[in-house]
């Protein structure tokens, strides 16, 4: 069995440049599709198969894909929160609301996160370059 890091975040990269836009447009069915594709092609490279789109775009355009895997980490990121939060809720309510009123009323936390994400890695990008 391969491990495919760099393809899921990749496919994360894609998925949150892809969402966000209509995420903070408010477009709730464009998003829903996003999100059941990002699904799928998740189930296939959890079963091997790479979607060509993915290994076109890490052959084509490798500076790309660079900044996609740098910031593909961040949907994974708030899947785990958000369930994270629904686990907690069915223990102790207070403490999940504490942590919703915390937590989400932060518009753009994604923005934020992709930010320092693409700041850290052409940083390191320019290191390693010297």
């Amino acid at each position: 069995m391969k491990l495919y890091s760099k393809e899921v975040l990749i496919l994360g990269g894609i998925y949150n440049v892809l969402d966000t836009p209509f995420a903070y447009a408010n477009i709730d069915y464009v998003t829903d599709f996003l999100f059941i594709a990002f699904v799928l092609f998740m189930f296939m490279l959890l079963f091997n198969r790479v979607p060509k789109f993915i290994s076109y775009l890490q052959n084509k355009y490798p500076t790309i894909s660079y900044y996609l895997a740098a910031i593909g980490w961040i949907p994974y990121f708030l899947f785990f929160t958000f369930f994270m939060i629904i686990l907690i809720s069915l223990y102790q309510e207070d403490l999940a609301q504490n942590i919703m009123q915390a937590i989400f009323p932060i518009k753009g936390i994604d923005l934020i996160l992709a930010g320092i994400s693409l700041i850290v890695a052409f940083v390191r990008r320019r290191l390693k370059m010297k």
